[in-house]
């Protein structure tokens, strides 16, 4: 069966959740390793989804589909510091 008529397997996410998520991709540009590229999930369509790297403009994107090398990247929220108090509020 043809990839685009297939469901994407989206390792363990629903596809309406996936917009916004993080991930990392893993691309061969002819060296001795895969070259990993970090993004963001703009937009998932049934078989693909489209992921805007950092650092790169959206239309450098790309279509990440199960035939790609990819993963969910893990967002640490501890190195978030916590919001400044707002003066005034109290």
């Amino acid at each position: 069966m043809p990839l685009a008529s297939r469901s994407m397997k989206l390792h363990g996410k629903a596809r309406d959740t996936v917009t916004g998520q993080r991930v990392t991709v893993k691309y061969n540009e002819g060296g001795p390793e895969l070259v990993e590229y970090a993004g963001v999930v703009a937009y998932a369509e049934a078989s693909r989804m489209y992921v805007c790297f950092d650092g790169f403009p959206e239309t450098e994107g790309a279509w990440v589909d199960d035939g790609d090398e990819w993963e969910w990247r893990l967002v640490e929220t501890a190195a978030v510091p916590p919001p400044l108090p707002v003066i005034g509020a109290w």
